[in-house]
Order: structure tokens, then C-alpha cells, then sequence
């Protein structure tokens, strides 16, 4: 790749992904509910790991996995690793969008500081656009979409891969 195809892809992606920022406002209000096969907390360690079949919703927020691991600091989630093959991610980010998809074999979600990590076989979906790569970094704040490859060599499997639909005229 051409060092400015990075820049490209990045704003590329910052336009088509803008709408991701947050899910809906209420959704964090909303209690969390979590469903596993078992579950190990650690209050003191701040960490709960849940496995076997696990699916996680607050509001509109969705993520299901067969490990999913919560670190919280004064009883507040801070970070999410969700793992799985892939393990999934869905929310709505506002009333008149639709659903975001992400996939990855772990997703790893820092509620601090807004980023989520898509690792290994990563995708996200957006209104019918799709963006895929082996890691996908994402910003929901600043709507920064930092997409990588799985090696230096360029197999044709490797490499980042976006599909923008077109946009309908009014």
C-alpha cells in the first residue's frame, strides 16, 4: 500500500463510520444482564470472567462470546474482552440509524477511552457498508478506523477490504 492509501482508507473510513460514536444515551443507564455456562468474580481484583455460551445486553448493546471478561474500578465497567470464534458486538447508536455489526475472534472494548479492538477475522457493518481486515482499531469518539492486514505479504485473504454502498439522491 502507498503510504497516503493509509490516510485514504482512514478518512474514507472516518466518513462512512461517523454515525458510530455511541449507542444510544440511555443504553448505559440500562442494568447489565449476562448469561454464561459459569462465572468467576473477583471484586477485589476487579475482574469477572464468564464462560460457555455467554451473551451480555444493556439496552440496545449486545455482545455474546464464548469467554467474556469484565474489569471494573469502583464498581464501573471500564474494559470488555469479549473472545470467540468470532465472538459478535451490536448496538444501535441512535433512533434513526441502523444496527452496527462488529465481529472479531476478540473484541476488546476500553469503555475509558472509547476504543474498541476488532483481532483476527475482524468486521464491522454499518448501513449496509462493511469494513474488514485481520485488527481493526476504532475510536467511537473521534471515529478514527485504523484497519491492518495480517502480515506484510499481500495474499489477496490478507488484505483490509471496505465496501461503501452509494448513496441514494433525494
Amino acid at each position: 500500500m502507498k503510504p497516503n492509501s493509509s490516510l485514504i482508507i482512514g478518512l474514507l473510513a472516518s466518513a462512512l463510520f461517523s454515525a458510530v460514536a455511541h449507542a444510544l444515551p440511555e443504553d448505559q443507564s440500562q442494568p447489565i444482564r449476562i448469561k454464561a455456562d459459569t462465572a468467576d468474580i473477583d471484586e477485589g481484583a476487579g475482574r469477572a470472567i464468564y464462560t460457555g455460551n455467554v451473551t451480555m445486553n444493556q439496552g440496545t448493546i449486545h455482545i455474546s462470546g464464548d469467554k467474556i471478561t469484565l474489569y471494573t474500578k469502583e464498581g464501573n465497567v471500564t474494559r470488555m474482552v469479549a473472545e470467540g470464534n468470532p465472538a459478535h458486538y451490536r448496538e444501535k447508536p441512535a433512533a434513526d440509524k441502523e444496527i452496527i455489526k462488529a465481529y472479531g475472534n476478540t473484541i476488546d472494548y476500553s469503555v475509558a477511552s472509547d476504543q474498541v479492538k476488532l483481532l483476527k477475522n475482524a468486521r464491522l457493518l454499518q448501513e449496509g457498508n462493511s469494513f474488514t481486515g485481520e485488527t481493526i482499531h476504532y475510536n467511537m469518539t473521534t471515529q478514527a478506523v485504523n484497519a491492518q492486514s495480517g502480515s506484510s505479504s499481500s495474499k489477496a485473504g490478507n488484505r483490509v477490504e471496505m465496501i461503501i454502498q452509494p448513496k441514494v439522491k433525494q
